[in-house]
């Protein structure tokens, strides 16, 4: 077992331990907020999100990045988070990935896009160094960054529905987190899968998802390759993504 720091939030003001993001336009990246600087070395990022806009529905795209200001080199790509009715005071999202080693006094950013740029979300980071460094970065499969979504696939009613592709992932990866599925509906179940078209082997199966932002983490191999999706539930289109570490 490696040796073990608790994780310490960062950012924000005294006592607050949050920072406020904001999109740009519509669909257009804003500028990075800053976290600060990790106050020792660290493995691993715990991202959470309070929106405080309710009444309405959108979706947004989150970046987590490390460097410099001007220089920012991307950490975590394109978390995905779908908001039904937003409300402060209530969390929207909760994310724990673990990352490459980062040393002590390394600058964090976060920035943000979304359907609604009105959006100002507060976002926390706990960071933590657990011992177990990963070797390769945080890859994002699904998102698509011109409408601030996931990749959008039909469910059907009663059996599974057509498999639908969410990209090709480069490194290998032992986690995955499928980050939000957008539904409508309050139940369906998903498969995720590998291969070339026609030929999926099976990665997951019969995950239940349960409204918006379920962030399910599952641990295993997964290889580079071309990843799946396929639902079933209320016939209905949802949109999902995945993020490999």
């Amino acid at each position: 077992m490696g040796f073990r720091i608790p994780q310490q939030y960062i950012g924000g003001a005294p006592g607050n331990n949050s920072v406020v993001v904001t999109a740009g336009a519509a669909n257009v990246l804003g500028a990075w907020a800053s976290f600060g600087n990790t106050p020792y070395p660290i493995n691993r990022l715990i991202f959470l999100v309070d929106t405080t806009i309710g009444g309405t529905q959108y979706s947004s795209l989150f970046n987590i990045a490390f460097g410099p200001s001007g220089s920012q080199v991307v950490l975590i790509p394109n978390i995905f988070m779908y908001s039904q009715s937003a409300n402060s005071g209530y969390l929207d999202l909760y994310l724990e990935v673990d990352i490459p080693i980062l040393p002590a006094g390394t600058p964090l950013w976060v920035n943000l896009q979304s359907t609604d740029a009105s959006i100002t979300p507060r976002v926390s980071l706990a960071v933590q160094f657990t011992g177990h460094g990963k070797r390769e970065g945080v890859s994002t499969l699904g998102a698509v960054t011109s409408d601030s979504s996931g990749t959008p696939f039909v469910l059907a009613s009663g059996s599974y529905g057509a498999w639908t592709s969410l990209g090709t992932l480069s490194i290998p990866a032992t986690r995955m987190i499928l980050t939000a599925v957008r539904a409508v509906s309050s139940l369906q179940t998903v498969n995720i899968g590998i291969g070339a078209a026609g030929s999926q082997s099976m990665v997951v199966q019969d995950v239940p998802v349960i409204y918006n932002n379920p962030a399910l983490p599952f641990e295993g191999n997964f290889p580079p390759g071309e990843y799946w999706i396929q639902g079933q539930g209320d016939t209905e289109t949802v949109w999902a993504t995945a993020l490999f570490y």
